[in-house]
């Protein structure tokens, strides 16, 4: 059996999305792919969690979703440990949580990569 190699024959529907953690708790992004841009709401201390429900046409409930914390070209590297919960038909919960050694302050952008795999 042969298999074809390289991404010419995939689409990916890719979907940005920017939200303030400080006047929302969801983000809508609807893509296969993307960037999501988390401005911190409020100092987040070392061994503390955030958390966000993105919403996405293109989750079903078998779906796995990989999210990576990301420089998106920037100097900032934030190390936190992320975990994917509650993946239900067109969304699911994201959490972070800080193993900076620090604290991560407010207005603070994290850049998340994410990808839905159906």
């Amino acid at each position: 059996m042969a298999y074809k190699s390289g991404h010419q024959e995939i689409t990916y529907i890719k979907a940005d999305a920017a939200f303030d953690r400080a006047s929302a708790a969801a983000v809508t992004a609807n893509g296969t792919r993307g960037l999501i841009s988390m401005t911190v709401a409020s100092n987040i201390s070392n061994g503390a969690s955030t958390g966000f429900t993105l919403n996405n046409s293109f989750i079903q409930t078998d779906s796995l979703i990989n999210v990576c914390i990301c420089r998106n070209g920037g100097n900032n590297h934030i190390p936190m440990i992320r975990a994917v919960y509650n993946v239900a038909a067109g969304s699911c919960a994201i959490a972070l949580l800080n193993a900076t050694g620090g604290t991560i302050n407010a207005d603070t952008v994290i850049y998340l990569a994410y990808e839905v795999v159906n």
